[in-house]
């Protein structure tokens, strides 16, 4: 009876915690850090051993197993800041070379408040409010291609108790940006409008998200993302063509008047488009949203 107690409640918590990494509540580094509690493994089977002639083993197997698995989803919950995910108030400032033309930017955040704009002055702007990011940079082929990228190592879901973490990024509009970014839990906006943008690689978990794309440049996205809430907003200008597998999501893409051939959708003026936006996207269960604007 313990052993099948014991089994179930294992299948249970780990089940909730690989769906709250799948969602992007938690990295995946947070299964490793469980292991931290293993000897407690060892304290409940002491327990059990102890009273295992007792009349109320039931009870007692019950009730220890239960305690383990809450300490390890609180600890999972509201375990200690790792290293590099301290909160902190900071703004960097990267200033842009007169020989750069290109920007590689890749951002890796959890849980947060995101928001990407354009700036016509520094080649990147970041103010970030809450877990620290680190982050790098190169430049490269005689400072023509700038390497950017911001991350975290290790998240935790946000403490109720505090403000949300938030991340602004400004992008230098007269730059040519490949963009790749991988999202936890998040809401914001990114509003590339008024940047250049010719890969957009965009992989998230469950998000509440905004995205304006250009018709700066010719542009291809990619879009994996979980349980979502969508607004993409299209140039009325460029020629599109969206692949979308999306089948336990809701759309309203009939609305924007393109032709369907399987699971393309393309614009009348795709071929004769002086720019051209590409979309692949794939997507568990949610909403998207299309809009075109002037």
């Amino acid at each position: 009876m313990g052993n099948k107690i014991f089994f179930g409640l294992a299948l249970v918590v780990l089940g909730v915690v690989l769906l709250l990494v799948n969602l992007g509540y938690f990295s995946p580094g947070v299964i490793f850090r469980l292991f931290h509690l293993w000897p407690l493994i060892l304290v409940i089977i002491g327990i059990n051993i102890l009273f295992r002639k007792s009349k109320f083993k039931t009870y007692i197997t019950w009730i220890s197993w239960i305690a383990f698995f809450s300490i390890v989803i609180v600890y999972s919950l509201f375990g200690s800041n790792p290293e590099g995910s301290r909160i902190i108030d900071d703004r960097v400032v990267i200033e842009k070379l007169e020989e750069t033309e290109f920007g590689k930017f890749d951002l890796d955040i959890g849980a947060s408040t995101l928001n990407i704009n354009s700036t016509d002055t520094d080649l990147l702007v970041a103010e970030i409010s809450g877990r620290e990011l680190n982050y790098r940079k190169d430049f490269s082929n005689h400072n023509q291609l700038a390497s950017i990228k911001f991350y975290s190592k290790e998240f935790n879901i946000i403490d109720i108790q505090n403000e949300p973490s938030r991340y602004d990024f400004y992008l230098n509009k007269d730059v040519v940006w490949d963009l790749d970014v991988d999202l936890g839990a998040m809401s914001g906006k990114m509003d590339l409008g008024d940047v250049p943008v010719r890969s957009l690689d965009l992989d998230s978990g469950a998000v509440d998200l905004a995205l304006v794309l250009s018709d700066k440049h010719d542009t291809k996205v990619s879009i994996d993302s979980g349980a979502s809430n969508l607004s993409i907003e299209i140039p009325k200008s460029v020629g599109l063509k969206i692949k979308m597998d999306t089948a336990l999501s809701s759309t309203n893409i009939d609305d924007l008047g393109l032709v369907k051939d399987g699971d393309y959708y393309t614009s009348t003026n795709y071929d004769t488009a002086k720019v051209r936006i590409d979309m692949d996207i794939d997507m568990g269960v949610g909403n998207i949203d299309f809009v075109y604007w002037d």
